[in-house]
């Protein structure tokens, strides 16, 4: 990570935590703090910035950095929703092409830097991570995944997209118990 992008990412983090701190456990700042690195990085990657230098398959590492922040992704929501001033999901089926995708992204993304109100940040900062989650249903099959995603992953993509699983996901969705029960899915 350059020096620009580390010190974008600790400043978001900073500003997010100190809110945070008296409404999440320690657990939850650390899930806050990767889901906005993830997210820094991911408007970054839209901006045309390249997110690894000397990795070769950037799509597949910007995807597979998406995935590694899922579970952080989940608890967020969780200790999110738990908030007196918890907001509900803004983001709808708009996601139709990459295009689109990046437009959304952009527009929130600068939301979220205006922003001041905790709560609404942060119901802004899971948007925006729900639709990082969208970029691998895109490419799935430019991608040769070693491991399938999380199923209920696939069908945050797939509410987003209106496209259908991919045949590895449908397959783990079977095998795979531990997806988010509560009512609407993904926060």
């Amino acid at each position: 990570m350059d020096q620009a992008l580390a010190q974008r990412v600790r400043a978001m983090q900073d500003s997010m935590v100190e809110a945070a701190r008296l409404c999440f456990l320690e657990s939850e700042l650390d899930d806050l703090r990767v889901v906005v690195r993830l997210t820094v990085e991911f408007h970054n990657y839209l901006l045309g910035v390249d997110p690894a230098p000397g990795v070769e398959d950037k799509v597949r590492y910007v995807c597979e950095s998406v995935f590694s922040g899922v579970d952080s992704f989940d608890l967020l929501s969780w200790g999110y929703m738990a908030l007196p001033g918890a907001q509900s999901t803004t983001v709808g089926s708009s996601v139709a092409s990459i295009e689109s995708l990046k437009d959304e992204f952009l527009s929130r993304y600068r939301s979220l830097s205006a922003e001041t109100n905790f709560e609404t940040r942060c119901r802004l900062l899971l948007d925006l991570f729900k639709l990082q989650i969208v970029l691998p249903a895109y490419r799935f099959d430019r991608v040769d995944w070693p491991h399938s995603p999380r199923p209920a992953v696939w069908e945050a993509a797939r509410r987003l997209t209106g496209t259908p699983f991919p045949t590895a996901a449908r397959e783990t969705r079977r095998s795979i118990a531990r997806i988010s029960l509560r009512p609407g899915g993904f926060a």
